[in-house]
């Protein structure tokens, strides 16, 4: 979640929810990225004091909200984070990062543990990216953790983004899951056990 106006409420809710964990999203999910680069809060052209400032700031801000099932892990806004900013990490105290695609190895020995699936279309407003490109997403990295292209035991991860979710996005959320949780099809993995036994560096 963005740490920099938590709502008061939000603790008591996500208290009624003990499978639901929070994770630092940024601090204001702000781009400091120049005109004509990739937007990034965290990315290459932002002073790193500057930037450790607001992840200090950020986290402070989720502790002092006392939200349950509070993690440190650091999910970068965009997807996008800058080198120098993964090696402060650990001496922040985070213990991971979430971005996006397979993984690859992180030069600071922080487990990361990344959506594969998305199922929104951002481009012209948040709507539902549809059936066969969101399953597609699905399927390559299944496909690539079978062929060694990925690490074979790397989660695969579902994103989703429950302020700008429309219907048919819900719908097709809802659908999925039902379908992954027939008979058990699916093992679902709980972010704190693999954190127990991640390899940190």
């Amino acid at each position: 979640m963005v740490p920099h106006a938590i709502d008061p409420g939000l603790a008591p809710r996500l208290g009624a929810s003990p499978l639901v964990y929070a994770l630092q999203h940024g601090f204001s999910h702000k781009n400091h990225e120049p005109k004509g680069a990739r937007a990034s809060e965290v990315g290459v052209n932002r002073d790193i004091a500057l930037q450790e400032a607001d992840l200090t700031l950020g986290w402070q801000r989720m502790v002092a909200a006392g939200l349950p099932n509070l993690l440190p892990v650091f999910v970068p806004p965009w997807n996008r984070i800058a080198e120098k900013t993964l090696m402060v990490l650990p001496r922040l105290g985070y213990r991971a990062v979430s971005i996006f695609d397979r993984r690859t190895e992180s030069p600071v020995g922080l487990p990361h543990f990344n959506g594969h699936i998305d199922p929104i279309r951002w481009k012209e407003g948040a709507r539902f990216a549809g059936t066969e490109k969101t399953l597609e997403q699905a399927v390559r990295h299944l496909r690539q953790r079978r062929l060694g292209e990925a690490e074979k035991d790397e989660p695969t991860g579902f994103v989703t983004h429950h302020l700008q979710t429309d219907e048919p996005t819900w719908d097709f959320s809802a659908a999925l899951l039902e379908r992954l949780t027939f008979r058990d099809a699916t093992r679902w993995i709980a972010l704190p056990q693999v954190l127990k036994g991640a390899h940190l560096g």
